[in-house]
């Protein structure tokens, strides 16, 4: 088996899981002051899949996330990664009526929204921002 062959039957969370099992108390992700290790960051990333999975995402299905970037943004990536989701970033530069459609087109099974954009979120789609889950305590105590 050639070096391509082997890299075709790595996922990316087979790679976070690796790093985990090899370097778990190094530093994996930074984010300002909080730092987090590969074994902490996989063990989060394993918590959000599940959570995702507990809400009756798939494989195929699409994650839409509304934040600037920070630590959860990689949780999210590697969390979907690991479950065969897609993320659907959304831009939160853009007007009310903008975000709705593109929501519209993702049509998200499960949303993550900041603190700081949840009220774009509650302008542009009412029906979404009711269920999604923002980042924050509630983010934490759904991890937890």
């Amino acid at each position: 088996m050639n070096n391509i062959q082997r890299a075709a039957n790595v996922t990316v969370g087979d790679l976070l899981r690796v790093q985990a099992q090899l370097h778990g108390d190094q530093p994996a992700v930074i984010d300002g002051e909080v730092q987090q290790t590969y074994a902490a960051f996989n063990q989060r990333v394993n918590q959000l899949a599940n959570h995702l999975i507990d809400q009756g995402v798939l494989r195929g299905d699409r994650v839409a996330i509304l934040s600037e970037n920070r630590m959860e943004f990689l949780e999210l990536i590697f969390a979907a990664a690991k479950i065969g989701a897609i993320v659907a970033a959304q831009n939160w530069r853009l007007a009310a009526d903008e975000l709705s459609y593109c929501l519209d087109l993702v049509a998200p099974k499960a949303t993550l929204v900041s603190e700081k954009h949840q009220g774009l979120l509650n302008t542009a789609s009412p029906a979404i921002a009711e269920t999604a889950l923002r980042m924050g305590e509630c983010y934490e105590a759904r991890l937890a």
